[in-house]
């Protein structure tokens, strides 16, 4: 990995981020005066992950979807300790419906970003294939005819497709499906053995999306082959693990927490 591939990603993964901390900062400010600490949190998060995968694109709909939502939530009561704790499993289920809601969001933003991705993707594995041609075979492209130059396009083309179908199995599909799994494993209500299912699904999405990723580098335009892409691809998928790690354990933390204030106070009898 040299100084110039060090750089590219550093300035993909810190472009993104800044972008996603920019649009947080609007649903995170306006849940935290609502007292929506968990909604705060969750719109924050959603808005640094969206601005990881694909900058102000995604970054910026996610944080104006969570806007929209919280500005519609109405700021909660104060609630003696017996009246929250009645209240724990109504709390619980909308907990769970505002999961659902999470899900839904994001599941259409994979899809409707998608296309965009993959196409993104294909230009520039197909340009590096032609770019690659020219430079290894010196061909005056400009006065070549349509015919000489179809096979040489289609090759790009071909090559264009193998990086779109890589990167798109090595980012844009994993980072949504990490999400996915940290909803879910931040939801109380699903079973134990689902939980488990969803740990066992993160290292799976995290070892299948980094061997993609390792092997898409080399049609993007970054010139590294297996075993060097394996670097990269593996410095990525830590940041991200190690990223997603934090979230779930800040969860955990307020979750307990909650559930420590829910706890009515005990009755002295006679």
């Amino acid at each position: 990995m040299n100084a110039r591939q060090i750089v590219f990603w550093t300035r993909i993964l810190l472009g993104g981020f800044v972008v996603g901390v920019l649009c947080g900062l609007l649903p995170l400010i306006i849940a935290l005066k609502k007292q929506r600490r968990g909604f705060a949190l969750t719109s924050f998060v959603g808005c640094i992950v969206s601005g990881l995968i694909l900058g102000l694109i995604l970054a910026g709909p996610v944080s104006i979807i969570f806007t929209v939502i919280i500005l519609c939530l109405n700021k909660p009561e104060e609630q003696n300790p017996i009246s929250r704790f009645a209240e724990r499993n109504s709390s619980m289920a909308k907990r769970s419906t505002a999961s659902i809601v999470l899900v839904i969001i994001f599941g259409v933003l994979a899809v409707v970003t998608l296309p965009g991705f993959f196409w993104h993707c294909y230009l520039a594995g197909a340009g590096h294939a032609i770019s690659e041609i020219l430079q290894s075979q010196t061909l005056p492209w400009d006065s070549m005819t349509a015919a000489q130059r179809a096979p040489y396009q289609a090759h790009a083309k071909a090559e264009g497709f193998k990086c779109a179908m890589l990167m798109t199995f090595g980012q844009h599909i994993p980072g949504y499906l990490f999400v996915f799994i940290t909803i879910g494993l931040l939801t109380r209500s699903i079973s134990h053995g689902f939980r488990v299912f969803l740990r066992f699904a993160f290292f799976a999405v995290w070892i299948l999306g980094m061997v993609f990723l390792a092997f898409g580098t080399g049609y993007c335009g970054q010139a590294l082959q297996l075993p060097e892409s394996l670097g990269p691809a593996l410095i990525i998928y830590l940041a991200v693990a190690t990223f997603f790690g934090i979230v779930i354990g800040i969860g955990k933390l307020i979750q307990r927490r909650n559930t420590k204030k829910a706890e009515p106070p005990l009755v002295a009898t006679g």
